[in-house]
């Protein structure tokens, strides 16, 4: 099913703007096809003699202010959605708590600050016969990450041995 491009009425005060444009997905997300994305992923919008992030103009639009130090969260996990519905104020560790939630966050070597990788992983977990001291000082790591390896509080998404060829 197509949907139908919708365009957002924003009243007499911008009626020379450029038209606030998207279509309506089958999860009720609002994705907006009218403004060309910024670096971060989310499109613009040029109001009040400022510009916006398209997601935060909608909420601020159709709610409330928001307050300096908070953000604006998808509820939808569809950063690409503008709908005012799936759009709720919050911190930044509220914003953490849902990626987690949702099993968003980034994981393993694509973490920007993970040391390790997959590889590595599975073999400290399924073959490493090394002393947990013996693997840290190999892999450049802490004894507790060693153990938090083997013992699958860390890297939980390695859960298969699987042969590998080279460690390093």
């Amino acid at each position: 099913m197509e949907s139908a491009l919708l365009t957002i009425p924003e009243g007499q005060k911008h009626k020379n703007c450029k038209p606030i444009q998207g279509v309506l997905n089958e999860n009720g997300c609002l994705i907006c096809t009218s403004h060309k994305t910024n670096d971060g992923e989310y499109p613009n919008v040029r109001r009040d003699g400022r510009l916006w992030d398209m997601h935060r103009y909608m909420f601020y639009k159709w709610n409330e202010e928001i307050p300096e130090g908070e953000l604006i969260r998808h509820t939808c996990n569809n950063t690409h959605c503008i709908n005012p519905e799936h759009l709720r104020r919050g911190t930044y560790q509220d914003n953490s708590d849902d990626m987690t939630r949702s099993d968003r966050q980034a994981q393993g070597s694509l973490c920007t600050s993970a040391k390790l990788h997959e590889g590595i992983v599975n073999y400290i977990r399924f073959f490493a016969e090394d002393s947990a001291k013996k693997l840290a000082e190999q892999f450049n790591v802490s004894i507790p990450t060693i153990y938090n390896i083997k013992n699958n509080k860390t890297w939980k998404h390695v859960h298969e041995r699987y042969f590998y060829d080279r460690v390093a």
